[in-house]
């Protein structure tokens, strides 16, 4: 279901509370702590621009070894001088809320998302996603609703989110399109009228 809207005081207040004012770019990812979900080269990416931007990371290790990848993710942001600009928010069950305090979605894969059913959520919550084109993610992010950046790009991916953070009104504009394309997608209404008219076609009673 698409994330619930947040009152415009309950969006300052989610983002005051971590230390984020509306004129700081709030990038989230929110996944599991896998490091083929891209955090590393997403800090560092964010780490070369100068611009007014803050990460929420979302999701805390659950398998073997991804404990080792917490560590090292914070010791990257440690390294790049951009600790006080990482929010480690560890497990939520409050992703819809974060999500509608943010302004992008960024999981830059290295390798293919099966799916990506948070990419969906982050368009039903009006968020530009940003992502690498291949996989499931290719299938539904356009650039009407985010960028797709090639596998293995960084340059691309600096260039990408430094261009979303200081042209917030693109930003908006990307993430005013995500709601419509989440529901062409996903609508379970839309879904099962589609296969409604293909069994029709086929000659299937549908009751």
């Amino acid at each position: 279901a698409p994330a619930a809207a947040m009152a415009t005081a309950d969006r300052e207040q989610l983002r005051r509370t971590h230390g984020a004012g509306e004129d700081t770019c709030v990038v989230l990812i929110a996944s599991r702590f896998e490091a083929w979900k891209g955090h590393r080269d997403l800090i560092e990416s964010l780490a070369s621009g100068s611009a007014s931007w803050q990460l929420w990371i979302a999701g805390a290790p659950q398998k073997t070894g991804e404990g080792a990848n917490d560590t090292a993710l914070r010791e990257l942001a440690a390294k790049h001088h951009v600790e006080n600009r990482v929010r480690f928010l560890g497990h939520s069950d409050r992703v819809p809320a974060l999500m509608a305090a943010a302004d992008l979605l960024c999981q830059p894969n290295t390798d293919p998302e099966p799916f990506g059913i948070v990419f969906v959520e982050a368009l039903y919550a009006g968020l530009p996603v940003v992502t690498t084109g291949f996989g499931g993610a290719a299938e539904i992010v356009t650039n009407a609703c985010g960028v797709l950046v090639p596998p293995g790009d960084r340059r691309a991916l600096v260039q990408t989110l430094g261009s979303l953070i200081v042209d917030r009104p693109r930003c908006r504009a990307l993430g005013s399109a995500g709601p419509a394309r989440a529901a062409g997608l996903c609508d379970p209404s839309t879904r099962l009228a589609e296969v409604s008219r293909v069994l029709a076609g086929a000659g299937v009673a549908c009751h």
